[in-house]
């Protein structure tokens, strides 16, 4: 009856060894404990019941101490490492984009199923630490090991999220960049239309020829009158002179004191102003296509009947001047002619209409108006 009693006192020791069995890598230091496992049911097998006990003593004591040198060592690893992972887990809940969560239904579910794992990993971290601080290391393995599990769950659910949210963060970034770029086109386009309402365009002057009458005066040529600057400023314009008087003038190097010239300038036209202020889009404003109203074109007057410097009439740039008529011959008693000898120098090429900046007078144009 003792040898049965002492028998069945043994249970927490075989669960003890067991868990041992289970969790520990060390076989070499489970082993001696079996082995004395195995001599007490020999000794209470033979009757020998005090030998029986003493092993059943000696095997409490070393099962203890190879459970704390073992199983406590491991169960602390353990809780460590996942202690370490629902805190990593927990600190990705930084990283996640929860504005950009909320617009996307995947991204909600994906959000939901991490946060849920997260909250059950904890929960068996806490059992863990409670079944650490009451030596119950075997269920503390187990729950840390569990925890563990959740945790690395957690964390591979957050770092999809965030490789998710960061994508969808970077096309809407794109989207807004190309957004603010169509809108500063836009505005600068608006500016570019209200400036061009608020400045009038620029129209480029047009021009005509008007005729001027001048009375040759002694020592002048054709050469110097085209210098003088209220005409051409240039000598070699003489051409045009000749060219508007060829039928009054036969030998370009004669002409006579008293003899009258006209003379064709080149004016600019005004360009006609409307009395409105609005802007060029105002039905009142002249357009580009309006035509500023000139007097038509007429024959200069005798040149008998004034002496005096006039406008005569308008000669278009295009028309050929040589069609002027010439004015009526002078009664005027001639002097003698007097020959420019710095014409005989020109080439007698055909006389056109020059353009060009004027120059200084000739210094001969002293003794003109003397």
């Amino acid at each position: 009856a003792q040898g049965k009693q002492i028998g069945s006192s043994t249970s927490d020791v075989d669960e003890k060894i067991k868990v041992l069995d289970a969790y520990s890598s060390e076989k070499e230091a489970i082993e001696p404990l079996k082995n004395l496992r195995g001599k007490f049911d020999t000794d209470l097998s033979q009757g020998k019941v005090k030998d029986a006990i003493d092993d059943l003593d000696k095997l409490r004591q070393d099962t203890d101490k190879a459970f704390l040198a073992i199983m406590k060592p491991r169960a602390k690893e353990n809780l460590e490492k996942a202690k370490s992972n629902v805190d990593m887990a927990e600190k990705q809940v930084f990283s996640i984009d929860t504005a950009i969560v909320k617009e996307d239904e995947e991204l909600k579910k994906l959000n939901a199923e991490f946060h849920t794992t997260l909250a059950a990993s904890k929960k068996k971290l806490e059992e863990s630490m409670k079944d650490f601080s009451s030596d119950d290391f075997a269920k503390s393995i187990d729950n840390s090991t569990e925890s563990n599990k959740l945790a690395e769950k957690a964390i591979e659910s957050s770092q999809k999220l965030v490789l998710l949210t960061k994508k969808i963060s970077e096309e809407l970034a794109r989207k807004r960049a190309e957004e603010e770029k169509k809108k500063r086109e836009l505005e600068e386009k608006e500016k570019e239309q209200q400036k061009k309402v608020v400045e009038p365009e620029k129209e480029e002057p047009s021009y005509r020829y008007v005729w001027k009458k001048y009375r040759v005066k002694k020592n002048n040529t054709l050469w110097k009158i085209a210098n003088k600057k209220e005409f051409f400023g240039k000598p070699k314009a003489w051409k045009q002179i000749y060219k508007a008087n060829k039928k009054n003038i036969k030998d370009p190097d004669l002409i006579y004191p008293g003899q009258i010239i006209t003379i064709p300038i080149k004016v600019k036209v005004p360009v006609k102003k409307s009395k409105c202020k609005c802007a060029p889009s105002c039905p009142c404003a002249p357009k580009n296509g309006d035509k500023v109203e000139e007097k038509k074109a007429t024959e200069p007057e005798d040149a008998n009947s004034k002496t005096n410097d006039e406008e005569g009439a308008i000669v278009p740039e295009d028309e050929d001047l040589e069609e002027v008529k010439e004015p009526e011959k002078t009664s005027e008693k001639k002097e003698e002619p007097v020959k420019d000898e710095s014409l005989e120098k020109q080439p007698d090429d055909k006389l056109e209409i020059e353009e060009s900046g004027n120059t200084g007078e000739d210094a001969e144009d002293s003794e003109e108006d003397e």
